[in-house]
């Protein structure tokens, strides 16, 4: 199979990422084959240990990778698929609900792009004697009293 390695400094969760990959190199593939996640092994003149991304045109997918040095000049790389990558043009044609706002309505779907405001706050107060009122103009707060001994 023919890959070619680089790098990408774009964030996982990004589907178009930018990558700077070099040329292809034909590379063996421990068995047992896996196109999700292979091990390849390469010289070592053929990917940097810096190298963090691949793309191979047999497989037409994206991989993040992990490249370890190997005894007699070969390296070692375990690739994992990158699927944003990978099926990006399929993803951009789908209708999707993105939400990226602090309004957002889909609580479910997490978004690492989004600050969340605390929806609880916590307050502990001692006080004396024998009344515990409640703001009346704070009506969406809820109290908890509790007595020690």
């Amino acid at each position: 199979m023919t890959f070619q390695f680089g790098t990408t400094n774009s964030a996982n969760e990004v589907i178009h990422k930018s990558t700077d990959l070099g040329n292809a190199v034909t590379c063996i593939i421990k068995d047992p084959i896996d196109v999700i996640s292979p091990y390849l092994i390469v010289k070592d003149t053929e990917v940097e240990l810096t190298d963090n991304y691949a793309y191979s045109s047999d497989t037409e997918r994206y991989y993040f990778i992990e490249v370890e040095d190997l005894p007699g000049g070969r390296r070692g790389v375990q690739c994992t698929v990158d699927p944003l990558m990978s099926f990006a043009s399929e993803i951009d044609t789908r209708d999707v609900n993105i939400e990226r706002y602090e309004g957002a309505t889909e609580s479910d779907i997490y978004d690492s792009g989004v600050c969340l405001i605390a929806r609880n706050e916590v307050v502990i107060e001692s006080f004396t004697g024998c009344e515990f009122a409640k703001a009346s103009d704070n009506n969406a707060r809820t109290y908890i009293l509790t007595v020690a001994n």
